[in-house]
């Protein structure tokens, strides 16, 4: 975590805009928000952070939300006072003086409008540098992409810690005490597995690690786990990250028609993992169409609903529970769906 902190950190400085891409549920923000706090004192008027994941995506025909993201930013940053010659933090900011770090967080369904905003912003404030979380790239050509991947689920040599980030991240969202703290230790090697098949994303470790506290990891492992045990109440989460299903659903729902039926193909392919040639093939075009339907496969890869396989090249599979909650949508009216 602390490597990932101060490279991102030293990222933010070299450029004036850095996007924090990744998966759902990877830890963008908090990563953001960390190297932000790092890099605050290089910044003479601090940092201000704006949430974006309120704001309803960009659609066709619809003014994109330009105005309504500015607004936000120069609402935190506040006016200069008429005649004000001091520098004062009310004067700090309303002007070009501004010397400060803009952290504009969950930025995926607002490419167009990002990309406007962050340019306006650059030149309203030729001392700031804009700091974005995203699922996608969506200011690739006016700045550097930091991609952040799910955590360790082996120990890191080099943390000094026995267990590996991701086991410690469940055990933390345990937050077990007395004979469940001991038990869950003792179930070190099962909590092992459960990150495997979380695939060290760390939100799905927290929602698992918070059913730790009432269901044994041997239960869970059993059930999967199952779609529906990856939830919080949570409420200070915003409603797409309350539940794995609902971060996938957000993601799918950015996505063109054309996009969700190649999606909806791949999830039948029998194989776990697979290659472009089985793109094609599954989704049944004529040659003339192969271009295309490369292009839409690419898009779901950097939506990151199809991640590539680490250690084969030109490899892919499904993210986690992708093909689970594109089945659930597919079910027929009156069938239970996975929350």
């Amino acid at each position: 975590m602390r490597i990932a902190l101060r490279e991102l950190a030293r990222t933010i400085l070299d450029t004036r805009v850095t996007a924090v891409v990744g998966q759902g549920g990877v830890g963008k923000t908090r990563i953001a928000l960390g190297a932000a706090a790092d890099v605050a004192p290089t910044f003479r008027h601090g940092v201000v952070a704006v949430q974006l994941g309120d704001i309803p995506a960009e659609a066709p025909g619809a003014v994109p939300p330009t105005a309504t993201i500015l607004a936000r930013v120069r609402r935190l940053i506040g006016p200069a006072p008429a005649g004000a010659g001091g520098e004062g933090p009310s004067d700090r900011t309303g002007s070009a003086r501004a010397d400060l770090l803009i952290v504009l967080d969950n930025a995926e369904h607002l490419p167009s409008s990002v990309a406007a905003a962050v340019r306006e912003l650059l030149n309203a404030y030729p001392r700031a540098h804009v700091l974005i979380t995203s699922r996608r790239s969506v200011t690739e050509r006016l700045g550097v992409s930091h991609e952040i991947r799910p955590l360790p689920v082996e120990p890191v040599s080099d943390d000094g810690s026995p267990r590996a980030p991701a086991v410690e991240l469940v055990l933390r969202g345990a937050g077990g005490r007395g004979t469940l703290a001991a038990d869950l230790v003792r179930d070190t090697p099962a909590i092992v597995e459960l990150c495997r098949r979380l695939e060290g994303v760390p939100r799905a470790l927290e929602f698992a690690g918070e059913r730790l506290r009432t269901i044994p990891v041997r239960m869970l492992l059993a059930a999967g786990p199952a779609l529906p045990m990856l939830r919080t109440n949570d409420h200070s989460l915003l409603p797409h990250q309350r539940s794995v299903a609902s971060s996938i659903r957000w993601s799918v729902d950015l996505l063109s028609e054309d996009h969700r039926r190649l999606l909806r193909q791949l999830c039948r392919l029998p194989a776990t993992v697979f290659t472009h040639e089985d793109v094609v093939a599954a989704d049944g075009p004529k040659r003339s169409d192969v271009d295309s339907v490369l292009c839409l496969f690419s898009d779901l890869v950097d939506h990151a609903l199809v991640t590539p396989c680490r250690d084969r090249t030109y490899e892919y599979r499904l993210a986690p529970y992708v093909r689970e909650v594109i089945a659930a949508e597919s079910e027929p009216p009156g069938r239970p769906t996975a929350a």
